[in-house]
């Protein structure tokens, strides 16, 4: 399995991160889960930074719409064998933004 991340801050004053992760040499026949952390070390409260994650999405290596569908608050799973969606990828690339203004620790 290779996992890559791919970080940008396009427009610094709307205060949005990018992220994209590239997975390859993986398995895409059965579904799989992407998750964050809700806390951090030495914090005591649960932050909760999936709440400021927006536009999920997924795509093949040929830019084909791969399905993503959030399970739980913190956590997507994708599906390349989705009756609407089925695709047979060597690999994808998970994107989602994150606001970043919340001065916390």
């Amino acid at each position: 399995m290779y996992l890559s991340y791919k970080i940008s801050i396009p427009k610094p004053s709307n205060h949005m991160l990018s992220v994209k992760i590239s997975l390859s040499e993986f398995d895409f026949d059965a579904p799989f889960t992407f998750f964050m952390p809700v806390w951090s070390p030495g914090s005591y409260l649960v932050r909760e930074y999936s709440r400021h994650v927006q536009g999920v999405r997924c795509f093949d290596e040929q830019g084909r719409r791969v399905y993503v569908e959030q399970s739980e608050k913190n956590r997507y799973t994708v599906n390349c064998q989705h009756p609407d969606f089925k695709v047979t990828p060597q690999s994808i690339r998970f994107e989602y933004e994150v606001y970043c203004n919340e001065l916390t620790v």
